[in-house]
């Protein structure tokens, strides 16, 4: 046991907390960006700032973030925030059954064979699609909160297939 808490705090630790520190600094990006966006005033006074940045020659370096308007700064920062997710789906969606502990993926694929099934009800209809939205909720919260947990156990489980192959060598 002794490796495995030297190998969390020397090299898993580290990395959870930068992307914890990049992810927050980014959230407080998106959130000024956006209260930028809906505040007019700051909107002129920054277009009138690229203006007279723009009439400068050569053109100033600050020219280029000044005239970048606090919608596509907000857009930007949120794509950056987002993208992530979209490799944990990814890696949610390719993932080996033993891997994934919360069972949703087993869960989504019967519940929509079931739905596509002919001679359903109405009723067994709309149950099963308010149950498709439960599981899809549940996925994306998987997704965000647990699917970096789910790839430190898929790491902690090969690394221990490896060590018991190497041991019976």
């Amino acid at each position: 046991m002794g490796i495995w808490a030297t190998l969390f705090f020397t090299s898993l630790t580290p990395n959870i907390g930068l992307a914890f520190g990049d992810i927050f600094s980014d959230a407080y990006l998106v959130l000024e960006y956006h209260e930028n966006m809906q505040n007019a005033s700051f909107v002129r006074a920054r277009a009138q700032e690229c203006l007279n940045l723009k009439k400068e020659r050569p053109i100033p370096l600050q020219a280029y973030a000044e005239c970048l308007d606090s919608k596509s700064q907000f857009y930007y920062t949120l794509t950056f925030l987002l993208i992530p997710l979209i490799f944990y789906l990814t890696e949610f969606l390719t993932l080996k059954p033993e891997y994934e502990p919360t069972g949703l993926r087993r869960k989504l694929s019967l519940l929509w064979r079931d739905m596509c099934k002919k001679g359903l009800s109405i009723s067994q209809y709309l149950s099963n699609c308010f149950l498709l939205v439960v599981y899809f909720s549940a996925t994306a919260l998987a997704l965000i909160l647990w699917q970096p947990v789910t790839a430190c156990c898929k790491f902690y489980r090969d690394a221990r297939l490896i060590s018991r192959k190497e041991r019976n060598k």
